[in-house]
């Protein structure tokens, strides 16, 4: 496989963390507010963010 297949095969995700505490769904990744993060992300995944931590119980199973 080749750099431009393995491109095709994530996509970057940026977005803006306006206040609190975010936990990445998939990964665990912890983000503070007022921020703007870029995520790597597979095309067969759609980010998920918990605000503060909430349902905890979803981090790794989405």
């Amino acid at each position: 496989m080749d750099l431009s297949q393995m491109r095709a095969l994530t996509k970057k995700v940026i977005s803006s963390i306006l206040c609190s505490k975010w936990t990445d769904a998939r990964t665990g990744s912890i983000f503070e507010g007022g921020q703007t993060i870029h995520v790597e992300a597979p095309l067969s995944t759609i980010p998920v963010f918990l605000r503060d931590g909430k349902q905890a119980y979803l981090i790794g199973k989405i």
